[in-house]
């Protein structure tokens, strides 16, 4: 996975969206809630640029990597996906999975590394609440190291 100067490495929560959003390749998130309100985890899919790469984690495994094919956009997910009784748009960015030929649980992951993941988990390892969030190069570096992380499709 090279690390270019432009390129930005995300994770992504997708505990409930993982096999729609694969089927669909794509990332999606609301643009505001039922009441206005947008959150940071929300607002940034709008900084998700092509070449970008993706960590896709799922009830405590990675599952996948992908590539951000376009800039998300606001629109309709292209699948039904509405516990919350919400009509509003969403941000929606076509993206190009690989799956992971092993899945990397991340109780795995060494504990010193969630300091360096900037987000997605508190130092303890602990899935925080929210959808997208950056990691450091330095981090998909160890994931690399560590499991075997692929690089994303070109």
């Amino acid at each position: 996975m090279e690390e270019a100067a432009t390129r930005r490495f995300w994770w992504v929560n997708q505990n409930h969206s993982f096999a729609e959003e694969w089927q669909y390749a794509c990332l999606s998130a609301p643009v505001h809630d039922g009441h206005g309100r947008t959150y940071p985890h929300w607002e940034r899919m709008r900084l998700l640029k092509p070449n970008d790469v993706v960590l896709h984690y799922c009830r405590g495994q990675l599952l996948a990597v992908s590539r951000v094919k376009a800039a998300a956009e606001a629109g309709r997910r292209p699948y039904n996906y509405r516990p919350r009784k919400l009509l509003a748009p969403d941000w929606v960015a076509p993206v190009e999975y690989t799956l992971l030929p092993h899945p990397i649980d991340v109780k795995g992951i060494a504990s010193e590394w969630w300091a360096m993941a900037d987000g997605p988990f508190t130092d303890a390892g602990q899935q925080q609440q929210g959808y997208l969030y950056t990691v450091t190069p330095t981090f998909v570096a160890y994931l690399r190291r560590a499991f075997g992380l692929p690089a994303p499709k070109p």
